[in-house]
């Protein structure tokens, strides 16, 4: 029998923490290679834990360029392994030196003498930050909105929303850029930020500086203001459901602002929308779509004429049509973009990840709660069924 190892007579404090841990929890943070061990000096006080787990370091990434990965919007890792509080304060610092730099300088001319241009000290970047509903993303929130007011930026407080809602309030306020807490697209131990930034900024330069310290551009601390979107965001929505005839609607999202959002919408409508909970982690780990028979049997058993899921990220969509059988993507977008432009009610287009997004009056909108409203529309134009309008 192995014997338990009398415990040290010393406190585990991790590096850059204030309270001592107990030394279960210095055990459970080296089994999950919880980054901060990495520099702690009772690292190799390994317990009954592997001798191997203490040499681990040695091969993994330093940088935090190196530990994340990296998506089409932004940025994402594991919460507290690869992306904590104090990992959210540093992007946060890199993405407002970033703006700060393409600030406009001023400066005044002299006969002679050129005085160097001083930056303004009281026209900091707007940047508006918001959260998604994981239990994670409040904490990272802190530590974006805390560096932003350290680096003297007007922060604009959202809270809790869709990513949609953050683009729609940064389009509202003329905002100079944002930042958005989610692990989209990822497991639900997964976190990050997704960037709304001038062209140019790339997420992975704002890793790269991560490791950096930026100086403070002002002495001055910026100001934070909350701001409640949602109506404002409901309001704008009646637009994209205009013109629809009686339709059965089943949609599937695991957003809950959306599950409140929808129905209120639909109550001014000729339509009945059925809501569908969905679960936060899509794919199983063979592949297959979890959720997605149950979607295909609302559809069958209220006689639906479509069904819709809209993802985690809140653009990301996929259809059933009235039989319950789910199309592919490349088909129905296809067909919608076609449909679309043969009626001229604006532009739609696709991007890199398969979500659309619809152009008006010079503003464009990747949201899908307005991919359905534009998918009804379409379907408003004619009394044949989804499923006999689809190419074959």
């Amino acid at each position: 029998m192995t014997a338990v190892p009398a415990p040290p007579s010393t406190f585990y404090v991790c590096p850059g923490e204030r309270h001592a841990i107990s030394r279960s929890v210095h055990w459970g943070r080296l089994a999950a290679f919880y980054e901060k061990c990495r520099h702690c000096e009772h690292r190799g006080d390994t317990g009954l834990l592997p001798r191997e787990v203490a040499t681990v370091w040695d091969r993994r990434p330093h940088s935090a360029r190196q530990a994340l990965e990296f998506t089409a919007d932004g940025v994402r890792g594991r919460y507290l392994n690869e992306l904590d509080r104090a990992g959210a304060h540093r992007f946060a610092s890199a993405f407002a030196h970033e703006l700060w730099n393409r600030r406009p300088l001023r400066g005044r001319v002299a006969e002679t003498v050129v005085v160097p241009p001083v930056r303004s000290q009281t026209t900091g970047p707007t940047i508006v930050v918001g959260y998604d509903e994981r239990p994670s993303s409040p904490d990272l929130a802190v530590g974006l909105v805390t560096a932003l007011r350290q680096m003297g930026c007007r922060v604009i407080d959202m809270g809790r929303a869709t990513k949609p809602m953050w683009q729609f309030a940064a389009r509202r306020t003329r905002a100079d850029g944002g930042l958005f807490v989610t692990g989209a697209g990822c497991d639900p131990a997964w976190t990050g930020f997704d960037v709304l930034s001038p062209a140019g900024t790339s997420p992975h330069d704002l890793a790269d500086r991560m490791d950096g310290t930026p100086q403070r551009p002002t002495r001055a601390a910026g100001s934070v203001q909350s701001l409640a979107i949602a109506d404002d965001y409901a309001a704008s929505l009646p637009p994209y459901f205009h013109a629809l005839r009686p339709l059965r609607v089943v949609c599937a999202t695991p957003l809950e602002t959306l599950q409140f959002v929808l129905p209120r919408l639909f109550q001014r409508l000729p339509c009945e929308l059925t809501c569908q909970p969905w679960p936060r982690q899509r794919r199983s780990t063979d592949g297959s779509m979890r959720g997605g028979e149950r979607v295909a049997a609302q559809v069958r058993d209220r006689a639906a004429d479509v069904g819709m899921l809209i993802d985690e990220d809140g653009q990301t969509c996929d259809v059933w049509d009235e039989r319950g059988i789910s199309l592919s993507r490349t088909i129905w977008q296809a067909w919608l973009i076609d449909r679309w432009q043969a009626v001229e009610a604006g532009r739609l287009t696709l991007d890199d990840q398969q979500r659309l997004w619809r152009h008006e009056c010079n503003d464009s909108a990747c949201d899908g709660v307005i991919t359905l409203g534009t998918l009804l529309q379409a379907l408003s134009l004619s009394d044949v069924p989804l499923s006999q309008q689809m190419p074959q």
